[in-house]
């Protein structure tokens, strides 16, 4: 027999029931639900991964009631995990040349070879 949403305690923590005048009550994220969808996404989780740790389907998450909420939170997430991944990169390039070397091609645009349109006629001259 299917459990009801009072037996599955995360129905009651991370989503909140609000009447909406007809047949059941639309499931729509709490303070904590939201809480919850931002620390998942700074780890870059998965909607079905979320949906799993939320109690609920993906479904609901992407529902009229919750799409925009969630959607926002999930930037917001998102954003922080990178900036956290960025400082984390950063501080390991003061003592990993390899990540450095990364660090420099990804974000300063340098590259391990000369680009021929740039140097084009350009005269390197070797002291031997």
């Amino acid at each position: 027999m299917a459990k009801t949403a009072e037996q599955l305690g995360a129905f009651n923590k991370y989503l909140n029931k609000q009447p909406n005048g007809k047949g059941r009550p639309s499931l729509v994220l709490s303070v904590e639900g939201k809480q919850l969808v931002e620390m998942l996404s700074k780890y870059m989780c998965t909607d079905e991964e979320m949906a799993g740790e939320l109690g609920t389907t993906v479904e609901t998450l992407h529902n009229k009631n919750n799409r925009e909420t969630f959607l926002d939170c999930k930037k917001r997430g998102q954003a922080r995990g990178k900036v956290s991944l960025r400082r984390n990169q950063m501080k390991l390039s003061e003592t990993n040349a390899t990540m450095a070397i990364w660090l420099g091609k990804q974000v300063l645009g340098q590259k391990d070879y000369p680009d021929p349109e740039v140097d084009r006629g350009a005269v390197i001259e070797w002291d031997v």
